[in-house]
Protein backbone atom coordinates (compact mmCIF):
# COMPACT_ATOMS: atom_id res chain seq x y z
CA UNK A 1 0.00 0.00 0.00
CA UNK A 2 1.22 3.34 -0.64
CA UNK A 3 2.13 5.73 2.56
CA UNK A 4 0.01 8.81 2.97
CA UNK A 5 1.13 11.84 4.34
CA UNK A 6 -1.87 14.08 5.65
CA UNK A 7 -2.22 17.56 7.12
CA UNK A 8 -4.87 19.08 9.12
CA UNK A 9 -5.80 22.05 11.46
CA UNK A 10 -4.47 22.88 14.98
CA UNK A 11 -5.29 19.42 16.99
CA UNK A 12 -8.05 18.78 19.87
CA UNK A 13 -6.37 17.16 22.78
CA UNK A 14 -8.42 14.80 24.87
CA UNK A 15 -9.60 16.54 28.31
CA UNK A 16 -6.36 16.85 30.83
CA UNK A 17 -3.83 16.11 28.19
CA UNK A 18 -2.84 20.16 27.27
CA UNK A 19 -1.16 21.34 24.82
CA UNK A 20 2.72 19.59 24.51
CA UNK A 21 5.23 22.59 22.85
CA UNK A 22 8.21 20.37 21.91
CA UNK A 23 11.97 21.64 20.52
CA UNK A 24 12.13 21.74 17.19
CA UNK A 25 14.60 19.59 16.40
CA UNK A 26 17.03 19.32 12.86
CA UNK A 27 19.22 16.30 12.63
CA UNK A 28 20.58 14.23 10.41
CA UNK A 29 19.48 11.68 9.31
CA UNK A 30 22.39 9.36 10.32
CA UNK A 31 22.69 11.84 13.56
CA UNK A 32 23.81 9.31 16.76
CA UNK A 33 23.44 10.98 20.52
CA UNK A 34 26.69 13.23 20.11
CA UNK A 35 25.26 15.17 17.37
CA UNK A 36 22.40 16.05 19.36
CA UNK A 37 24.78 19.12 20.61
CA UNK A 38 23.39 22.55 19.52
CA UNK A 39 21.00 21.01 17.30
CA UNK A 40 18.05 22.09 19.60
CA UNK A 41 16.00 24.94 18.63
CA UNK A 42 14.66 27.25 21.61
CA UNK A 43 11.88 27.72 19.66
CA UNK A 44 8.37 25.41 20.42
CA UNK A 45 6.73 23.45 17.88
CA UNK A 46 3.05 22.46 18.71
CA UNK A 47 1.06 19.43 18.24
CA UNK A 48 0.09 20.46 14.74
CA UNK A 49 3.39 20.36 13.31
CA UNK A 50 4.21 16.97 15.29
CA UNK A 51 4.85 14.42 12.10
CA UNK A 52 3.93 10.60 13.40
CA UNK A 53 4.77 8.18 11.78
CA UNK A 54 2.18 4.94 11.74
CA UNK A 55 3.88 1.33 11.63
CA UNK A 56 1.67 -1.60 10.91
CA UNK A 57 1.00 -4.56 9.07
CA UNK A 58 -2.75 -4.61 9.27
CA UNK A 59 -4.69 -2.26 6.76
CA UNK A 60 -7.05 -1.79 9.26
CA UNK A 61 -4.48 -0.52 12.13
CA UNK A 62 -2.98 1.68 10.32
CA UNK A 63 -6.38 3.45 9.04
CA UNK A 64 -7.87 3.29 12.87
CA UNK A 65 -4.24 4.77 14.14
CA UNK A 66 -4.33 7.52 11.26
CA UNK A 67 -7.66 8.22 11.76
CA UNK A 68 -7.41 9.07 15.09
CA UNK A 69 -4.18 11.00 14.91
CA UNK A 70 -5.39 13.17 11.80
CA UNK A 71 -8.46 14.30 13.84
CA UNK A 72 -6.40 15.39 16.59
CA UNK A 73 -4.55 17.43 14.36
CA UNK A 74 -0.91 15.52 13.99
CA UNK A 75 0.32 14.81 10.63
CA UNK A 76 0.83 11.19 9.93
CA UNK A 77 2.48 9.08 7.20
CA UNK A 78 1.95 5.21 7.01
CA UNK A 79 4.31 2.26 6.57
CA UNK A 80 3.58 -1.13 6.23
CA UNK A 81 6.62 -2.68 7.29
CA UNK A 82 9.95 -2.08 8.48
CA UNK A 83 12.10 -2.10 4.97
CA UNK A 84 9.03 0.88 4.23
CA UNK A 85 9.28 2.50 7.71
CA UNK A 86 13.12 3.52 7.27
CA UNK A 87 13.41 4.24 4.00
CA UNK A 88 10.44 6.91 5.32
CA UNK A 89 12.80 8.04 8.48
CA UNK A 90 15.55 8.28 5.83
CA UNK A 91 13.65 10.60 3.71
CA UNK A 92 12.15 12.99 6.31
CA UNK A 93 11.94 14.25 9.45
CA UNK A 94 9.64 12.57 12.06
CA UNK A 95 8.96 13.39 16.13
CA UNK A 96 7.03 10.05 17.22
CA UNK A 97 6.34 6.44 15.50
CA UNK A 98 3.73 4.32 16.32
CA UNK A 99 5.29 0.66 15.48
CA UNK A 100 3.96 -3.06 15.92
CA UNK A 101 6.19 -5.82 17.57
CA UNK A 102 4.85 -8.57 15.61
CA UNK A 103 5.84 -7.95 12.01
CA UNK A 104 6.38 -10.61 9.13
CA UNK A 105 9.68 -9.83 7.94
CA UNK A 106 11.26 -8.51 10.89
CA UNK A 107 10.23 -7.78 14.98
CA UNK A 108 9.78 -4.46 16.02
CA UNK A 109 12.90 -4.70 18.29
CA UNK A 110 14.95 -4.41 15.45
CA UNK A 111 13.22 -1.32 14.34
CA UNK A 112 13.83 -0.28 18.04
CA UNK A 113 17.07 -0.57 17.88
CA UNK A 114 17.74 1.45 14.27
CA UNK A 115 16.05 4.31 15.81
CA UNK A 116 18.02 4.23 19.15
CA UNK A 117 21.34 4.61 17.31
CA UNK A 118 20.14 6.13 14.07
CA UNK A 119 17.37 8.51 15.47
CA UNK A 120 17.72 9.29 18.97
CA UNK A 121 15.47 12.60 18.84
CA UNK A 122 12.65 9.76 17.84
CA UNK A 123 9.70 9.39 20.45
CA UNK A 124 8.27 5.43 19.58
CA UNK A 125 5.39 4.45 21.18
CA UNK A 126 4.48 0.34 20.77
CA UNK A 127 1.17 -0.82 19.51
CA UNK A 128 0.76 -4.53 20.23
CA UNK A 129 -1.51 -7.09 20.78
CA UNK A 130 0.90 -8.82 23.63
CA UNK A 131 -0.35 -8.13 26.95
CA UNK A 132 2.75 -9.57 28.72
CA UNK A 133 5.00 -7.89 30.96
CA UNK A 134 7.90 -9.55 29.77
CA UNK A 135 7.93 -7.84 26.60
CA UNK A 136 6.83 -4.67 27.38
CA UNK A 137 9.84 -4.04 29.87
CA UNK A 138 12.39 -5.28 27.13
CA UNK A 139 10.55 -2.71 24.36
CA UNK A 140 11.21 0.05 27.51
CA UNK A 141 14.71 -1.15 27.68
CA UNK A 142 15.41 -1.31 23.99
CA UNK A 143 14.11 2.88 23.81
CA UNK A 144 10.57 2.48 23.83
CA UNK A 145 8.35 5.44 25.27
CA UNK A 146 5.33 3.60 25.74
CA UNK A 147 3.71 0.48 25.14
CA UNK A 148 0.11 0.43 23.99
CA UNK A 149 -2.16 -3.09 24.13
CA UNK A 150 -4.42 -4.06 21.27
CA UNK A 151 -7.39 -3.55 21.37
CA UNK A 152 -7.37 0.17 22.42
CA UNK A 153 -9.31 3.74 22.14
CA UNK A 154 -8.60 6.87 21.19
CA UNK A 155 -8.30 8.28 24.56
CA UNK A 156 -5.69 5.98 24.77
CA UNK A 157 -3.82 6.43 22.01
CA UNK A 158 -3.85 10.59 22.51
CA UNK A 159 -2.61 10.95 25.91
CA UNK A 160 -0.12 8.37 25.51
CA UNK A 161 1.12 10.40 22.36
CA UNK A 162 1.12 13.82 24.38
CA UNK A 163 2.97 12.20 27.08
CA UNK A 164 5.78 10.58 24.62
CA UNK A 165 6.19 13.87 23.21
CA UNK A 166 6.75 15.29 26.71
CA UNK A 167 9.21 12.68 27.56
CA UNK A 168 11.39 13.18 24.67
CA UNK A 169 11.28 16.51 24.66
CA UNK A 170 12.76 16.56 28.54
CA UNK A 171 14.93 14.38 27.39
CA UNK A 172 15.96 16.44 24.33
CA UNK A 173 16.30 19.38 26.41
CA UNK A 174 18.43 18.06 29.46
CA UNK A 175 20.87 16.14 26.95
CA UNK A 176 21.48 19.90 24.96
CA UNK A 177 21.86 21.62 28.67
CA UNK A 178 24.89 19.24 29.71
CA UNK A 179 26.70 19.31 26.01
CA UNK A 180 25.91 22.67 26.34
CA UNK A 181 27.59 22.79 29.80
CA UNK A 182 30.86 20.25 28.15
CA UNK A 183 31.31 22.96 25.75
CA UNK A 184 31.42 25.80 28.22
CA UNK A 185 33.96 23.43 30.33
CA UNK A 186 36.11 22.83 27.20
CA UNK A 187 35.93 26.11 26.06
CA UNK A 188 37.58 27.68 29.40
CA UNK A 189 40.03 25.30 29.81
CA UNK A 190 40.95 26.02 26.44
CA UNK A 191 41.08 29.98 26.78
CA UNK A 192 42.98 28.69 30.52
CA UNK A 193 45.79 26.47 28.72
CA UNK A 194 46.23 29.59 26.19
CA UNK A 195 46.57 32.48 29.10
CA UNK A 196 49.07 30.02 30.78
CA UNK A 197 51.33 29.24 28.15
CA UNK A 198 50.81 33.01 27.21
CA UNK A 199 51.86 33.88 30.64
CA UNK A 200 54.78 31.10 30.37
CA UNK A 201 56.04 32.86 27.27
CA UNK A 202 56.67 36.01 29.13
CA UNK A 203 58.44 35.01 32.09
CA UNK A 204 60.59 32.58 29.40
CA UNK A 205 61.34 36.27 27.76
CA UNK A 206 61.85 37.96 30.75
CA UNK A 207 64.22 34.98 32.45
CA UNK A 208 66.28 34.85 29.00
CA UNK A 209 66.69 39.17 29.14
CA UNK A 210 67.64 39.20 32.65
CA UNK A 211 70.50 36.38 31.99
Amino acid sequence: MTSRTTTTGAPKMPEGTGNVLIPAVTIGSHAGPDSLRARISSSPKGPGETRVLIVDDELHVRLVLERILDRAGYQTTLASSMREARGRLESQPFDLMLCDLMMPEESGFTLLAYTSASHPELAVLIVSGIDNPEVAEPAANAGADGYIVKPFNSNTILINVVGALRRRAALLEATFQRNRLEDGVATLEAELHAALGHRKAELDEAVGRAS
